[in-house]
């Protein structure tokens, strides 16, 4: 008895060294699987290009696509104010809002106004833009490319493929923002892969993160 009962816990402790190496071995390439996106190529033509709240270096590689042709229009998300804004307005400081922000990025790289479209109102996460699209897009069959951080490219690709499922969903990330595969070599990228791996985890089991700030920045 005594020697079945060592064995299983032999066993059981063999199992918990490789649960462990594999936990770590999946931490170690966390910064490498956020990021796979999909390759942009000449023949992915899309319907529009969809850049989502957050880095001002998103609007920027929208900009580049746009520019390339590879769709005819942009999308750009309104988001929540910060709640500090009240505070810059109370002092009469009047900064524009991040999608007007966008508007004349993309204007500056040579975007017509004609060929910029604003969706959403004051959302607050990467659920809620996706829903907004959903209300533009309808049941349409769409290609869409999705302009968002290297490190939000799987969640805000698994998001807006579960929300609008009969479209085309093309997930990258803007080369103007560096994000290392070696997540753990700064605190800022170390913190962002944490987070992201928590909000994809939530995700999948149903549940969905609501926040103060810029959705997916």
């Amino acid at each position: 008895m005594r020697s079945l009962i060592g064995s299983l816990l032999k066993v059981i402790g063999l199992i918990t060294i490789v649960l462990i190496v594999v936990a770590a071995g999946g931490l170690l390439l966390a910064g490498h699987w956020l990021q796979a996106g999909d390759e942009i190529k000449v023949a992915d033509k899309a319907d529009a290009i969809v850049v989502l709240g957050g880095s001002y270096f998103r609007p920027l590689y929208a900009a580049d696509l746009y520019n390339q042709g590879f769709a005819p229009v942009i999308y750009v998300s309104r988001p929540i104010e910060r709640k500090d804004r009240n505070l810059l307005k109370s002092v009469e400081v009047n900064l524009p809002s991040q999608e007007e922000i966008f508007r004349r990025l993309l204007r500056k790289k040579g975007v017509p106004d004609s060929a910029i479209r604003f969706f959403g109102k004051s959302v607050i996460n990467t659920a809620q833009e996706a829903e907004a699209l959903k209300e533009i897009v309808g049941n349409e069959p769409k290609t869409l490319i999705l302009v968002t951080s290297p490190y939000h490219v799987r969640r805000a690709k698994m998001i807006f493929e579960d929300t609008i499922p009969q479209c085309t969903i093309l997930g990258t990330g803007t080369p103007y923002q560096s994000f290392p595969k070696k997540w753990w070599s700064t605190r800022k990228s170390a913190l962002k892969t944490v987070n992201e791996v928590v909000k994809i985890v939530y995700y999948v089991l149903g549940g969905r993160f609501e926040s103060d700030s810029i959705p997916g920045s």
